[in-house]
Formats: C-alpha cells, structure tokens, sequence
C-alpha cells in the first residue's frame, strides 16, 4: 500500500499530491528543502494533538458551520478542555462555533494550559476531509497544530493507505485590539457569546432535531420571506416558527406534549424576529444532529445548540448565537462579560 499526501496551502487555495511506495517516491511541486523542513518538523512538539478512530463525528460537525464560500475562515481555540472553531458573520449579527471536547478524543494532548489560537480555512479543511468520500467513517483521524510553521496537519489512515494533509494557518490577528489586517475584528465576535450569557435567560427548550430540520425546510420554501418569528412561551402554542411571504404565511408550532418537544421551561412569552438566512445557517448542522437545544435570553439574543452522537458516548456540539432583528432590541442596552472557550457549563445544559 503506498503514502497518499496532499499539502493544502490556505494562502492560495492550491492543493499538491505526492505519492510514495515502498519501493521509492516521487512528487508534484515538492523540493529538498520541503522535505527538510518537513523533518524538521517533526522535531517539534505542536500545540496539541488528537486522534480518533472514525474522522465521520469531525467532518459532520464542521459542516454544520460551512456557508458554501471557498475562503470561509473560521478561527481555532485550543486549550486543555479541547478545540474549538468559530465563524461569524461579517455583520457581526450571528456567530456559529463547532466544539470538540477533550474527553470525545481517544487520545488529547496539549503542549500546555495556555490557550492558543490561529485562523484556518474552514472550506479547504472541510475538502482534506473529504478526500476519502463516502468512507469516512472508516478513516482514522489525527490532527495536530504547530505553530512554530504555522501549519494545521491531519492524518487520515485507511486500512493500509494513509492520506496527509497540510494546511497553512494565519495568526489570530483578531487578539491584538490594533490589529488592522482584514478580519481583524474577529476576536469581538466572542461577545456575541458574552452578551448571551449576560443576559437572563427567560425562555428554554429541548427538540429533535429531524423534526426542526422539517420545519426550517418550510419556512424556507416561503417566496418572499426575509424573517422568521419565533415564539417561546409557557402557554400553548409553547413553541412556534412563523414567516411572511409575498402572498402566504407559514408557521410550524410544536405543542407542549409533542414527541418531538423533548423538555421546554419559559417564564414568560416572549416573540421576537431573525432574519431566515442567519437560522439556515444555523440550520446546516441539523441533519447530523440528534437534538437541538433553543434559548432566548431577555433581550430576545437566541441560542441554538445541535448536539451530534456517535456510539454510546462520543459528542460534539455546533452552537449558533443570533441577535434579534433591529428594529426589536432595546437600542440603550449594553451587555457586559468577558468572551471564553465554550466549556462544559454551557454544552449539554439541557439534555
């Protein structure tokens, strides 16, 4: 069986392959010095490194942050609790974050308590993994990041065959508050988070996530809509989803006592809009997730948490944070609170 590598630059968006065998190896783009610094490399501890044996739960989990867009970047935090990719929405109205816990690796290691933090391309990461097609969930993981190059690996094993990829990352330039470089800005997405949990939460629920993938489906099929209301209350209709059309209106309402309403607990009835596509793009984890939990805090901020299970205990988490629409939050208030990781206080709360 031979080496399949691929060495995926961020910068440019080229991927090159080179194939190895026992017998010897030839390359594509490659250079002794490539290869010197690659040995190089090795020598160096990364900032953290994982394994698992399915690379399936990973892939499904990024995609449920992916907007299509080829130079989609997503910034990465490490630190010993586990690995973590946000993106945000340049209007800086919703922010979407896949979380990889460290007890959901066979193996987690980090090179110390520190935090640390890069900027990757989330696209071309979501094409290594999906090299290897429809067998994914027969493939090995590795993933490691060293900073010293400034390069994200992955390592891919199936069976006998072994695919590599490299991806070059860029500093976090968003923790430097002078920072200029576009995308500087990205570390304030974190408040979006912030502002959320300082906030009191009124209104909770818990639902399956086939049945809320069905009744995005509908209310995207609206011509014409642009928002999407949704109602949290303690009283019938307890939770519901309404949209406007040009000619039509569509709403999709889950009953207290509906199988697919797992757990739902509001103080108070509270309606408040968000524009359709920021809920598609939260949406997109919903076919790999099994249930989603949905919060609205006081100043009608929602938050979306799918949680995606492989086997009896193996779980990741894609959260999505959405302002209100404009026109219906207080233009006085100020949120307060310092942006972080998301630990385990904020995953798995309901379910």
């Amino acid at each position: 069986a031979g080496l399949r590598c691929c060495a995926a630059m961020a910068d440019t968006g080229g991927m090159q392959r080179a194939f190895s065998t026992a017998s010897g190896a030839s390359g594509i783009g490659a250079s002794a010095s490539q290869a010197s610094a690659s040995r190089s490399r090795q020598g160096k501890a990364p900032v953290f490194r994982a394994e698992l044996d399915s690379a399936q739960l990973v892939y499904n989990t990024l995609r449920g942050l992916a907007n299509g867009k080829k130079d989609q970047h997503a910034v990465c935090e490490v630190d010993p609790e586990g690995l973590r990719f946000v993106t945000t929405d340049l209007s800086l109205v919703a922010q979407g974050s896949a979380n990889f816990l460290a007890r959901m690796f066979d193996s987690w290691e980090v090179r110390s308590a520190d935090p640390a933090g890069f900027r990757i391309n989330l696209t071309l990461l979501l094409n290594c993994l999906a090299t290897l097609g429809n067998q994914i969930h027969e493939v090995s993981l590795q993933m490691a990041y060293f900073d010293a190059d400034e390069v994200f690996t992955l390592r891919m094993i199936e069976g006998q065959a072994v695919t590599e990829c490299k991806i070059r990352t860029l500093i976090d330039v968003g923790a430097d508050p002078h920072a200029t470089q576009p995308g500087a800005g990205d570390h304030g997405h974190l408040m979006l988070r912030s502002d959320f949990k300082a906030v009191p939460v009124l209104n909770k629920c818990v639902i399956m996530a086939e049945q809320l993938k069905e009744a995005f489906s509908l209310l995207s099929e609206m011509n014409g809509a642009a928002t999407v209301s949704v109602l949290l209350s303690p009283e019938s209709p307890f939770l519901r989803f309404s949209t406007q059309g040009q000619q039509l209106t569509s709403s999709v309402d889950f009953p207290n006592g509906d199988e697919s309403l797992v757990k739902i607990n509001c103080q108070e009835a509270k309606e408040c809009s968000y524009r359709l596509s920021f809920l598609q793009q939260a949406g997109k984890a919903l076919p790999y997730a099994e249930r989603t939990s949905i919060r609205m805090n006081a100043h009608g901020s929602l938050a979306l948490q799918h949680i995606l299970v492989e086997g009896d205990t193996r779980q990741s988490y894609v959260d999505f944070y959405i302002l209100a629409d404009a026109e219906e939050v207080d233009s006085d208030h100020e949120a307060a609170g310092t942006a972080g990781r998301a630990g385990e206080d904020d995953l798995d709360e309901l379910f």
